[in-house]
């Protein structure tokens, strides 16, 4: 009898994803996504700043998944850039609450 499994996923950023609109979910991020059936994604950053992005299902046979539009905005003043890689972590399976902090190397 465990506590909650922590799921993580990492994304490096490029210049396109530090600054698009939009995030590109890799396969195994989007597919965790895809089956918890969210509709919205909570992202909250390191100083606890929070916004709140819808999902976009783009095919059903890819499952392939981007951020809605509130990821630029999270991302600036997150102060995220080309070449960090950034960590979403999820405390439970069930909730659609991501802590997404830039790893130190």
């Amino acid at each position: 009898m465990g506590g909650p499994q922590v799921r993580i996923f990492r994304e490096q950023l490029t210049k396109y994803k530090a600054s698009g609109s939009q995030l590109s979910l890799p396969p195994g991020f989007a597919k965790f996504l895809w089956e918890s059936k969210f509709q919205t994604l909570s992202l909250i950053n390191a100083e606890g700043l929070e916004e709140i992005c819808h999902q976009r299902i783009h095919t059903k046979e890819t499952k392939s998944i981007k951020t809605g539009r509130c990821w630029k905005k999270f991302c600036s003043k997150s102060r995220f850039k080309q070449g960090d890689t950034i960590k979403f972590e999820f405390g439970d399976k069930n909730e659609n609450v991501a802590k997404v902090t830039k790893e130190i190397v």
